[in-house]
């Protein structure tokens, strides 16, 4: 169990911005967007997950330099892949240690790859972006979906490949300890 809701990370301090997004449940046990994306600063990240309670808790995989998508941004390197049915755990296992070894073989210790379930059947892993970068950078995104299709160019048949799609601008995480 993470100690606090934020999500990791250890990002340049001046990257000091990301956006949030809370939902609620409704009366008949769904759930609807309780508020639209804000920013927040890394210092009100921790009050403004306990004043949502926790549930449905999303935050930019991102931080940036400012209040604005478009400026410098830092992120770990992320990705997500999802199975298809309960029974394709051996793929996923498969696809971790595929990309585990693939990281390590460019540099990555496997002490900084880190593996949690998403929800669903799905699962994300993410790197320290210090094994890629050194300051922010506009259009991260892109980087980032260039690195994750390079990795699925090499998955091996049988392997889930990366989800693509995720690397929009922002993208946003459920945080640790959110739940629903």
């Amino acid at each position: 169990v993470v100690k606090n809701a934020v999500y990791y990370t250890n990002f340049y301090p001046k990257c000091r911005y990301s956006r949030v997004q809370a939902y609620r449940q409704l009366v008949n046990g769904s759930y609807s967007k309780k508020s639209r994306w804000e920013w927040v600063s890394e210092d009100q990240i921790a009050d403004w997950f306990q004043q949502n309670k926790g549930v449905l808790c999303f935050q930019t995989t991102a931080r940036y330099l400012e209040k604005d998508k478009q400026s410098p941004q830092l992120s770990n390197f992320c990705g997500d892949f999802d199975a298809n049915t309960d029974q394709d755990f051996p793929r996923i296992v498969a696809s971790i240690h595929f990309i585990e070894g693939f990281l390590e073989d460019i540099g990555v210790s496997s002490e900084d790859f880190r593996v949690w379930f998403s929800g669903g059947r799905g699962y994300h892993f993410e790197v320290p972006y210090q094994y890629f970068l050194i300051e922010p950078k506009i259009s991260l995104n892109v980087i980032w979906k260039r690195v994750a299709e390079t990795i699925n160019q090499q998955m091996p048949e049988g392997c889930f490949p990366l989800d693509l799609q995720i690397y929009s601008n922002p993208r946003m995480f459920r945080m640790p300890n959110s739940y629903y």
